[in-house]
């Protein structure tokens, strides 16, 4: 932990004690320890006031209670007593924790003390009767195994109780209290003695206040446990034997910590106390095989147990765990099941760094080994427990939590997590059984499932994965799939057949495939893995003969192959860029094709399938030049220049489409003489004949005349345009009548006639390229040229 003992940014002790609640909130009890303990050194530094270093001493108790690091809570309850004699919660602190080791007598004197302060606390009061009511022996762990002699923790209480007992009540007699000797081999931050005799008591509406804000502070948080450490007008909730604690301890339900056990989820040091001894005086409380219940006596004995080869092995992985290296811890404990293989505890401890390693499989077999050595070894059954339910396998966990209860029937974090069972099992059925018709409400349940259970509810992240990706979440998914586990196994067969969809679904196909492979080395037998696997082959294969098929110019077999490839099209798994470019690739065959209505609908379905897929709009933009709907081009054409303006030759295709566009407004004389737009001077000649013959006025009928008149003068003005090599090149430039008489096109000047002129000549070269007749020159697509290919 030597990275939790550097100082945070705050330079005062405030701003540490900030940091400490903030630790403290979300459960990180061990940085919250090393926070409090530097804002003790600078407070003590700075000469603060008692009463305020006092609150600090305070809140560092709470934090060893929740860790049920009985010594070091006792010992700062004392501090912050000795330093202020009237501070209720420095003596509620002190009852809790001397009550959990079994020195009765003593907590009810700290209770009784609160209450003379602060008469009027019904929580002190039941504190008292839940106390005095209190008549189940205990174990000799509960008596404070682990923690040094009781009797010794019995005098220096009785000392201190007495002492500050003796200040509150203004006695004569104000000696100031004595340092007690250090508890379980530990030197202890010295007592101090309080100013001067007489120290005003707070008043009750001041405690009344402090409790109003804590419970405001809670349900701010929405957490108890976080709010209860907010500041030093926390109130302590818990019962008296310490079993409060939030749900999802992975050490067995509560953070409960015996001396069987390891003590602290990223337990420290106990860095910036006041302490100075050497690291051998920071030695882990030591693990002791659990014990049957013994006759309650009014000083029960601490057993002496018997020598163990593994008792060093223990000791070196407590330390290692309480440092956060859980892998290192596991080696050592498992080194120590070696040395001592009946002992309970060991395999205990190894399920305990199992689960904090997400080995949710080892960590049930590890602590079934301990409840097999030891069917009475409560947290044995606990750790079962809670690997099982992060595994899903809720028939399991219910099974060994209930045979916890058939132990401690009370204890109330086995009641807790059990009901987290049932809980857990309704929300992942119900999400299941929605997935595909519902996947937003699939994805609640799969939150609500997996909020209170810690490391991590496996059912529940795969769940909520698969319920990203029916929702078109591919990338967000993907990144889900990184965390997921099977039973602790991160490269389990489903683990990598679901991180294979997101891979497929965010288009990254030849990754896809090989995660696919990989799972199906790891499990041959996987019809899931093998089905993914054959469709993307199937898929790509499909696509790579297309396109092979189509730079031959076999177009029926590209049409095919392409065809092939969109069989596994699902807009709702995603992989937009592979299936629009199959529609594009098919579009483009079908306009070889001729089947011009087909090429439009597979290059709105690649538009449709990915709408930032450009060439999408480039080969709408070809079919609509051929269909002859030239605002709709010129509208794509746009489209694609705002979208990137850098596309090769969108520039020459807007401008082609825009003449297009103009020339449809005008009467195609091509057309109209039923002529190419290539004709000579001779074929030009030869079809005015045949037209002025066909629409003569004197040929039609009386109701015809009109129309025939116009068609009349049509033809005469074709002969003339196109007879007149300069005026036809203008006419094949996009020039109107008007424009070609007055010899320049409305509103441009010489540049704008070469762009017209360049433009007709673009147009003929396309016209040519593809064969097309009349005067539109076959609708030329300048990306014609790259087929279909992407």
């Amino acid at each position: 932990m030597a990275s939790a003992d550097v100082l945070p940014a705050a330079s005062s002790w405030e701003g540490l004690k900030k940091e400490a609640d903030t630790a403290f909130g979300k459960g990180h009890y061990a940085q919250a320890v090393t926070y409090y303990g530097q804002a003790i050194d600078l407070a003590s530094k700075s000469k603060t006031d008692e009463p305020a270093r006092a609150k600090l001493f305070a809140n560092r108790a709470l934090t060893y209670q929740r860790a049920e690091q009985w010594a070091e809570c006792i010992e700062d309850a004392m501090n912050a007593i000795s330093l202020d004699c009237s501070y209720v919660k420095g003596w509620w602190r002190l009852g809790v924790a001397l009550s959990a080791i079994g020195l009765k007598a003593e907590a009810r004197r700290a209770f009784q003390t609160a209450l003379s302060i602060e008469p009027r606390n019904a929580e002190l009061q039941g504190q008292l009767r839940s106390l005095e009511a209190e008549a189940q022996p205990r174990t000799a762990s509960q008596q404070g195994q682990g923690f040094g002699s009781q009797e010794s923790i019995r005098a220096q209480a009785e000392r201190i109780i007495t002492a500050a007992q003796t200040r509150l009540h203004g006695s004569p007699n104000m000696a100031p209290a004595s340092t007690p000797a250090p508890m379980n081999g530990h030197a202890s931050t010295p007592f101090t003695a309080t100013g001067p005799a007489g120290t005003a008591a707070k008043s009750t509406k001041a405690q009344k206040r402090a409790r109003q804000k804590a419970r405001k502070a809670s349900h701010q948080t929405g957490s108890g446990e976080a709010s209860e450490m907010a500041s030093e007008d926390t109130q302590d909730t818990g019962n008296i034997n310490g079993t409060a604690a939030p749900f999802g301890n992975p050490l067995g339900g509560s953070h409960r910590q015996a001396s069987e056990d390891v003590s602290m989820r990223d337990a420290p040091s106990r860095s910036g106390s006041s302490t100075t001894d050497s690291a051998a005086s920071e030695t882990a409380p030591q693990l002791a095989q659990p014990v049957t219940a013994q006759p309650d006596t009014s000083a029960p004995a601490v057993q002496a147990a018997p020598a163990d080869p593994s008792e060093a092995e223990r000791a070196r992985g407590t330390e290692l765990y309480k440092q956060g290296d859980w892998q290192g811890a596991l080696a050592a404990y498992k080194a120590a099941a070696d040395l001592a293989p009946d002992v309970a505890a060991n395999p205990a401890n190894c399920a305990a760094a199992a689960l904090m390693l997400r080995r949710f499989k080892a960590a049930a077999e590890y602590a079934a080994r301990a409840a097999a050595l030891q069917p009475s070894f409560v947290r044995a059954h606990i750790r079962a427990g809670k690997a099982c339910l992060c595994m899903g396998h809720f028939d399991q966990a219910a099974a060994h939590y209930q045979r916890a209860l058939q132990i401690d029937a009370a204890n109330a974090a086995v009641h807790s997590e059990a009901a987290l069972v049932e809980h857990a099992r309704f929300n992942i059925e119900a999400g299941n059984a929605i997935l595909d018709t519902d996947a937003r409400q699939a994805q609640w349940y799969a939150d609500v499932a997996g909020r209170n259970i810690t490391p991590v509810l496996e059912p529940a992240a795969m769940l909520r994965c698969k319920a990203l990706m029916r929702m078109r979440k591919h990338a967000e998914a993907l990144a889900e799939t990184r965390g997921l586990t099977v039973e602790g196994d991160s490269a389990a067969a489903e683990v990598l057949a679901v991180r294979a969809e997101a891979l497929y679904g965010s288009g990254n196909m030849e990754r896809a495939m090989k995660m696919y492979e990989e799972a199906l080395r790891r499990d041959p037998d996987s019809n899931t893995c093998a089905r993914g696997l054959k469709r993307l082959r199937g898929m790509t294969n499909a696509k790579e003969a297309g396109n092979a098929a189509f730079k031959a110019r076999q177009w029926a077999g590209a049409l095919q192959h392409y065809s092939a490839a969109l069989q596994g099209f699902d807009p709702a798994k995603g992989n937009e860029t592979f299936f629009a470019q199959c529609f594009g690739n098919r579009s483009a065959v079908y306009m070889k094709l001729g089947r011009y209505k087909e090429a439009l609908q597979d290059a709105d379905s690649a538009i449709d399938a990915d709408s930032t897929f450009v060439k999408g709009f480039l080969r709408r933009a070809a079919v609509n030049e051929a269909l002859e709907n030239f605002e709709d081009a010129v509208r794509d054409y746009e489209k694609v220049k705002d979208m990137d303006s850098h596309t090769p030759g969108i520039g020459q295709s807007l401008r082609h489409a825009k003449l297009l566009l103009k020339k449809s407004k005008r009467v195609d004389y091509y057309k109209l003489l039923e002529i190419s737009q290539d004709a000579n001077d001779y074929d030009i000649k030869k079809a005015y004949k045949r037209a002025a013959l066909k629409y003569h006025p004197d040929k039609a009928s009386a109701d015809d005349r009109g129309e025939a008149e116009k068609k009349f003068k049509q033809v005469n003005a074709a002969n003339s345009i196109l007879s007149d090599p300069a005026k036809r090149q203008r006419y094949d430039a996009g020039w109107t009548d008007e424009e070609i008489e007055q010899g320049a096109p409305e509103g441009a000047g010489g540049g704008a006639q070469m762009d017209d002129i360049l433009a007709s000549m673009f147009a003929q070269r396309q016209s040519a390229a593809f064969g097309g007749g009349g005067g539109f020159g076959g609708g030329g697509f300048p990306f014609g040229a790259q087929g279909g290919r992407f």
